[in-house]
């Protein structure tokens, strides 16, 4: 007869074992980059991949708030050359 003595309840396995999506390193949304909470998640952060992507997805950023603030700025100056135009003809 075989007796199997649980000690940990599966609740708690699960809490253990809790995992965290990486938005960033994740390529296809429908299989994120699943990675355990703790020691696995600072290791994961420490990796060349993760940090060149973080670094990415930053000047990503950085470039689209750029040319958002220039295409405003183009607007506005094509406003003023129309503006320009109806006073000269």
């Amino acid at each position: 007869m075989l007796i199997v003595i649980v000690r940990n309840s599966p609740v708690s396995v699960l809490h253990a074992r809790r995992k965290i999506i990486c938005s960033v390193c994740t390529v296809n949304k429908d299989q994120p980059l699943m990675i355990e909470e703790g020691r696995e998640w600072d290791a994961h952060q420490k990796t060349r991949i993760h940090k060149r992507l973080v670094g990415k997805a930053s000047r990503d950023l950085v470039d689209k708030e750029h040319r958002a603030v220039r295409k405003q700025s183009d607007n506005s100056e094509a406003e003023d050359n129309v503006d320009d135009m109806l006073l000269f003809s």
